[in-house]
């Protein structure tokens, strides 16, 4: 039984270290369902690739928002390399509205990419199963 209680409780603290020592930038407030998530934004290629890559966590009131130059189908791909932790994935088009989704992403999933099949401009990664807790669904608009 302290087995299957210590892996959580080990994520637990590298997280609580990690966010200690490196905090997220909060560059703009998301508001979901009355909850407020912290938003660290992305808009560079070299930021884009990089994402939540090597860090050891994200928050509830987390989030990451990359921000794409145009509207695109093939290129928006994501996937989870050098990943620690699972995370909901949420595409949205210009106006800001979910198109689609990829929820509960593992880290083991990777090489496999995740990629819509609409065009899309804006992407948000969020804490594994926040989506579903704050019912983010398709054609809701992100408040940003």
């Amino acid at each position: 039984m302290s087995a299957v209680l210590y892996q959580p409780a080990k994520r637990a603290i590298a997280c609580e270290v990690y966010q200690r020592n490196n905090s997220y930038r909060n560059d703009v407030m998301l508001n979901f369902q009355g909850q407020p998530i912290q938003a660290e934004r992305v808009k560079t290629d070299l930021d884009r690739q990089k994402g939540l890559s090597g860090r050891e966590c994200i928050r509830k009131n987390q989030a990451m928002l990359f921000e794409f130059d145009a509207d695109d189908v093939k290129n928006h791909c994501f996937w989870m390399k050098d990943m620690k932790f699972p995370i909901d994935i949420y595409w949205l088009d210009s106006d800001k509205r979910v198109v689609f989704s990829a929820t509960q992403v593992k880290p083991s999933s990777y090489p496999k990419s995740y990629c819509p099949n609409v065009q899309t401009r804006f992407v948000i990664e969020l804490h594994s199963g926040i989506g579903k807790e704050l019912l983010f669904d398709y054609d809701d608009v992100a408040p940003f």
